[in-house]
């Protein structure tokens, strides 16, 4: 998916920060903390948008006719958007020098994606293995976090509580978009996607009145500053 043109340059920058702290665990931790904020908070509000626009997204790039992929763009979307979460603990197993440890969790996390997409397929066809490619990351993320901090020696604690923090918020904000999508279906689909990411960016703006988000997004308008310098 598109996804991958934005995440992979930011995973890049914070794999870089990252490397250069390998040896101090606290400034370690400080970093992954802010990686993941930069690239999971812009993942899930991105990936949640899409899933809830899935429909007008569907009419503009395929046209007419296409209606039956709206359903599969929808769990395409979420997954993706999930996968996001775990992306943290795998600079850590990297960072760390930890290869052997990451085989083993990239076999486990293989394991699961595999026997969930055979479920899916076997219950519901191909819908339900689109549907599987967004049940897998919800289990994987946290088992990911929590089991490269043990590995890696990092506390994780943190970063499992904002990456839950991180999914309500696109949950929020995407479900919200998607009723707005589906209220105003008579518009033409440009106008659906126009007013899909002003729904999004509200909903999400609005949520800054909690102070544990609010100081997210100030997290990430530093750290993206200080990039920027």
């Amino acid at each position: 998916m598109p996804l991958n043109q934005i995440r992979t340059p930011i995973s890049q920058v914070a794999f870089s920060a990252l490397s250069r702290q390998q040896d101090d665990t606290h400034l370690l931790t400080r970093f992954a903390e802010r990686g993941q904020l930069l690239l999971a908070y812009p993942m899930a509000l991105i990936a949640g948008g899409i899933s809830a626009a899935a429909s007008p997204l569907v009419a503009v790039m395929l046209g007419a006719g296409w209606e039956g992929v709206v359903p599969y763009l929808h769990f395409i979307a979420i997954g993706e958007g999930l996968n996001t979460m775990a992306m943290t603990g795998g600079w850590l197993y990297t960072v760390r020098g930890r290869t052997a440890s990451l085989l083993k969790y990239t076999l486990f996390s293989a394991a699961i994606r595999t026997a969930l997409l055979i479920a899916g397929l076997l219950a519901l066809g191909p819908l339900g293995a689109a549907i599987a490619v967004a049940i897998a990351p919800l289990i994987l993320w946290p088992i990911s976090l929590t089991w490269a901090g043990r590995v890696a020696g990092i506390p994780t604690r943190n970063m499992l509580i904002t990456s839950y923090r991180i999914f309500a918020v696109g949950l929020i904000s995407s479900s919200t978009t998607a009723v707005v999508v589906w209220a105003s279906a008579a518009l033409t689909p440009v106008a659906g996607i126009a007013l899909a990411v002003l729904t999004q960016l509200v909903v999400a703006g609005v949520l800054a009145v909690i102070p544990a988000i609010r100081r997210d997004y100030h997290s990430i308008w530093r750290a993206a500053m200080l990039a920027r310098s």
